[in-house]
């Protein structure tokens, strides 16, 4: 039985839809913590309650370009041919981990070692 196939085309087309989203995504958290249309209250309480929002905002827009940085990273190794590559040992990346994170930069085995970085 044969492997299938990596369609890569179509990861390309996932990740720049993607890559709308969460341009979206950020664009909204700039614009709710530039707080242009809700300025912080002057109640002490409302004012501590805003800035906690803000904080859960900030962390979602973080989040947001991190996976944004690592979308152009994939985009990038479409383009050189590399895509679906281990950057660390250069073995095949999984189809399924493919599937699950297209943007994934290494395999299992050395994404096991350091977890967080493919998140």
């Amino acid at each position: 039985m044969s492997q299938p196939i990596l369609n890569v085309e179509a990861i390309a087309e996932t990740l720049i839809a993607r890559r709308a989203q969460l341009r979206g995504r950020i664009s909204a958290v700039r614009l709710d913590l530039s707080r242009r249309g809700e300025p912080l209250s002057l109640d002490c309480d409302e004012r501590a309650a805003q800035r906690e929002y803000d904080d859960v905002i900030d962390v979602a827009g973080a989040s947001a370009e991190c996976e944004l940085f690592r979308i152009r990273e994939a985009l990038q190794r479409i383009e050189e041919g590399t895509y679906g590559l281990c950057t660390t040992c250069g073995s095949p990346i999984g189809l399924q981990r493919l599937r699950a994170i297209p943007h994934a930069e290494r395999c299992t085995d050395c994404a096991a070692t350091e977890p967080f970085i493919d998140v």
